[in-house]
């Protein structure tokens, strides 16, 4: 199932002088690395880990059919809103399915359809079904859990702690902090 950015987020959800005071740095020396290395890659680390994105974006599924279950998982959460489903006729043609087809549980941490109905005939085709769909938890960085913004800044402290010990190579998620993130952790059923 892959899945692709239509529109990225912007900002970011930590500030330097969040990081500062967590890792008690005193001066700006360490601004460009703290801004430009540790809280892009801790923010990717957390969407990698959870795949839950932490601002609104725009994504896209792409699915070859809707799974015999019924139920189709998307690939990121927390899901706002569902702003389209299409799929690809028989004579190859983009068709946009029908609300009442389907409902949207988003009250997860992944947002799931559910098919409601016979869906009409798809081509066969990897991507024969199309999901667009807006995840995060919203606009802002007031919007991201406290919860989480404390799972970052503590993986944040301990690479800044040991960076001397290998570099790029060193980022990577300590399970100790999963406690903090709990709720948000990828659970299948």
């Amino acid at each position: 199932m892959p899945s692709i950015v239509i529109t990225p987020s912007t900002g970011s959800v930590l500030t330097f002088d969040e990081v500062a005071q967590q890792c008690r740095l005193d001066d700006d020396a360490e601004r460009s690395y703290v801004e430009q290395v540790l809280i892009p890659s801790v923010s990717s680390m957390f969407e990698q880990y959870t795949r839950c994105k932490l601002l609104s974006t725009v994504m896209e599924d792409a699915h070859a059919e809707w799974p015999c279950s019924g139920r189709l998982d998307l690939a990121f959460g927390p899901v706002k809103e569902v702003s389209s489903v299409t799929y690809l006729d028989l004579a190859g043609a983009s068709q946009i399915l029908l609300a009442s087809l389907y409902y949207v549980h988003s009250g997860s941490v992944r947002g799931v359809l559910h098919r409601l109905d016979t869906l009409p005939s798809m081509k066969c085709h990897p991507a024969a079904l199309r999901v667009r769909y807006t995840a995060g938890f919203g606009d802002t960085a007031d919007d991201v859990p406290a919860c989480v913004k404390h799972w970052m800044l503590a993986h944040i402290a301990s690479f800044m702690q040991n960076r001397e010990s290998g570099g790029e190579a060193e980022f990577k998620v300590n399970s100790l902090f999963d406690g903090l993130i709990a709720d948000y952790l990828y659970q299948s059923i």
